[in-house]
């Protein structure tokens, strides 16, 4: 629930998760990982993945030529050291050295909310798609916004998430989203309405929006929109 500080760290294509990651140094030993529908962003929510106690680590680099099983294995390493840290204790033969990392990356905590936009109609309206929909429809340059985050899948069948739907006609001028099932697939998935469910997904309520008659959503914190669908992967 706290904001990151903007620090280096490096960007990848992931064909595991079909979408950019960054693999982000945060304060003092702290690694962080983020991800993002075009290669500059919205990056807007990150995972802690490494934490070094009283040691540096910086200048994260992911190999990605290291990685296995289709990206779902990647590797990353940066430069351990006890310099610019209050540390007396020096790792014997390892100080200022590097250090490489694997990451899964189906691990369950590492399923982040991810933009849902607001996108027009060819018709006139608006309707809500998530960026993997973006993408196969090539709709880039109809998006207006970004207007809320929520969960483009629920890989690991969690409990505590719930599949949208949008009831709306294809002339209506805006959504009509309701937890009710419908022939259509899921526009996003939602945190249930339950007061243990985002405490147990690992999400400070800080960060969400008010509970609605869809479940919880979270908060869009920028205004800023920089999408570069443009730039593919090689």
């Amino acid at each position: 629930g706290k904001k990151m500080p903007d620090f280096s760290g490096s960007i990848c294509w992931n064909s595991f998760r079909k979408r950019w990651i960054m693999i982000a140094q945060g304060l003092t030993g702290e690694i962080w990982f983020s991800e993002a529908d075009t290669f500059t962003g919205p990056w807007v929510f990150a995972r802690s993945i490494v934490e070094h106690d009283g040691y540096n680590f910086y200048n994260p680099v992911q190999h990605s030529w290291f990685d296995t099983d289709g990206g779902r294995t990647i590797y990353f390493e940066g430069t351990y050291t006890s310099f610019f840290t209050r540390e007396n204790y020096k790792t014997p033969r390892a100080d200022y050295n590097q250090v490489m990392y694997k990451l899964d990356l189906a691990n369950p905590d590492l399923l982040l909310p991810v933009p849902v936009y607001r996108v027009k109609r060819s018709s006139g309206g608006w309707r809500l798609l998530t960026g993997d929909k973006i993408a196969a429809g090539n709709l880039w340059n109809q998006v207006q916004k970004v207007e809320f985050l929520a969960f483009a899948s629920n890989p690991h069948n969690s409990p505590h998430l719930q599949p949208v739907f949008d009831h709306a006609d294809e002339d209506a001028t805006q959504p009509d989203l309701r937890l009710e099932r419908d022939d259509s697939s899921p526009v996003f998935f939602s945190i249930c309405s339950n007061e243990n469910a985002c405490t147990e997904m690992q999400f400070a309520s800080e960060l969400t929006a008010v509970p609605s008659k869809i479940g919880t959503i979270f908060k869009n914190t920028s205004n800023c929109l920089t999408l570069t669908p443009d730039i593919k992967p090689r």
